[in-house]
């Protein structure tokens, strides 16, 4: 997703649980879903 610099979209996954690799990091390639938090100018 593109956004006009300085905007950034702040998502989190959408599942629960939500899916892990066995080392306990997100495993982005089983998210099927998300949750948008915003679109933030996170450099202010």
């Amino acid at each position: 997703m593109d956004l006009d610099h300085p905007y950034r979209l702040i998502f989190i996954p959408d599942h629960n649980p939500i899916p892990r690799h066995e080392d306990g990091g997100l495993d982005w390639s089983l998210v099927t879903a998300i949750k948008i938090l915003g679109v933030e100018d996170t450099h202010e």
